[in-house]
């Protein structure tokens, strides 16, 4: 039985392979959740904890990113053993227990002392149990309940990404303010249970829609094993373009918030350019989930790393500090994430299949984790070493064009879109 077969249900709206309320579920449970996940709530904020964090405790600008970003490597640890639970179990009990956790991790923050081993130690536990509220679960129902449209679901779903990371720099500096850094963090974490309580209902209703499709999916034998692809070298040429990406971007955006500061932009201004990453974000998101349905997804991607390419220009620059030069392009930038995050689960899908999705994007996920660790330690040890950013963007440039180059090899999809 094919995956139209076994998701067809009757309707057409919008052009989606199904119409079920189960199928909108998931889309907008997994929407809300990565819309107040780990990623924007913690990794989204970090530029506005970088400095307040620093000078409270003493700590330089590069010790500060590594020691906080540690999380993402716990993160890049977990993902692949999430993915194969996944795989087994479904999302719903995993993602439970995973909001919870990061609530809890958010609190726990807000009450440590100026110890450095504490503190790095909990950031990689927190890593570890948080990435649950990341794509690796939300978007693991999808791969299943849709298709001819999937490019369409996943940038509706990652959008969530975006927007959160639109509205929490900004939100968070104000509670920054008001509240110092811990009494922010606190609000975080109610912030954060909150929306994965919500998103957790939402995929559980979906989840007997999941369910049904995953298990016709395994016993068709639609697409490689995990083993079978960590044999292929599209797979490691891809999780290199992801990882080169997401440190070109992600050390870019954890950094935007000190970076303009330092060029004399109030900290208010600098948390709005940093807003402007996550409208990037959303326009990545949404434009690159429709394009990749109608268009080869690599040119989509390498598009977007071009773009990113042209707002680093600007950045590197400094032709000027001027919200309506800097803020484009820092939109830029957050686009080609925007881009990026939305290709690499396409990709999976249509070069991999989804017989093992969730076990093979969790190594590609831990990827992008990883790249969300060396990308901000970079940028942090090179403003350490050279007194500014000028190097390190320069590099990151560099970076996005090795990850265009890879993705255009990746040549044409093994498993194409079903047919009618």
């Amino acid at each position: 039985m094919t995956l139209e077969k076994q998701g067809a249900i009757a309707g057409s709206t919008l052009g989606w392979d199904t119409t079920s309320t189960k199928q909108i579920m998931l889309v907008a449970g997994a929407m809300i959740g990565l819309a107040l996940g780990f990623a924007v709530v913690y990794f989204g904020t970090l530029g506005v904890f970088l400095k307040p964090i620093a000078g409270e405790f003493g700590w330089s600008r590069g010790e500060t990113s590594s020691i906080v970003s540690v999380a993402l490597l716990g993160s890049a640890i977990g993902t692949p053993l999430l993915g194969v639970l996944v795989d087994r179990i479904g999302p719903v009990r995993p993602l439970l227990i995973c909001v919870l956790a990061l609530s809890m991790a958010l609190y726990v923050f807000s009450i440590l002392p100026n110890n450095r081993p504490l503190f790095a130690g909990l950031s990689f536990l927190f890593g570890i149990v948080a990435i649950g509220t990341g794509p690796s679960i939300y978007l693991a129902g999808l791969q299943h309940a849709f298709d001819r449209r999937l490019g369409l679901a996943l940038g509706i779903a990652m959008a969530g990404l975006g927007i959160g990371a639109t509205f929490a720099p900004s939100m968070a500096q104000v509670w920054v303010a008001n509240e110092g850094w811990r009494g922010a963090y606190q609000i975080l974490a109610v912030l954060a249970l909150g929306g994965g309580l919500i998103a957790t209902a939402l995929i559980a209703f979906g989840q007997p829609l999941h369910a049904r499709i995953a298990e016709g999916s395994m016993k068709t034998g639609t697409g490689f094993r995990l083993g079978e692809a960590m044999r292929d070298w599209r797979f490691w040429g891809l999780c290199l373009a992801i990882f080169l990406g997401t440190s070109a971007g992600l050390g870019t955006v954890v950094h935007t918030v000190p970076l303009l500061t330092d060029r004399g932009l109030t900290p208010a201004t600098a948390a709005q350019v940093a807003g402007g990453i996550g409208m990037g974000l959303v326009v990545g998101r949404l434009g690159s989930g429709f394009l990749m349905d109608l268009i080869f997804a690599p040119l989509v991607g390498a598009a977007g790393f071009l773009l990113g390419i042209v707002g680093l220009m600007v950045i590197a620059s400094q032709i000027s500090t001027a919200f309506v030069v800097i803020a484009p392009a820092a939109l830029l930038v957050g686009l080609a994430l925007g881009v990026e995050g939305d290709f690499a689960a396409f990709a999976v899908r249509r070069y991999f299949g989804n017989r093992s999705f969730g076990s093979v994007y969790g190594i590609v996920y831990a990827f992008y984790t990883l790249g969300g660790v060396v990308g901000p330690t970079l940028f942090g040890l090179a403003f350490d070493r050279f007194g500014g950013y000028g190097a390190i963007l320069v590099a990151a440039m560099i970076a996005f064009l090795i990850a265009m180059m890879l993705l255009l090899a990746l040549g044409p999809y093994r498993f194409a879109l079903a047919k009618r």
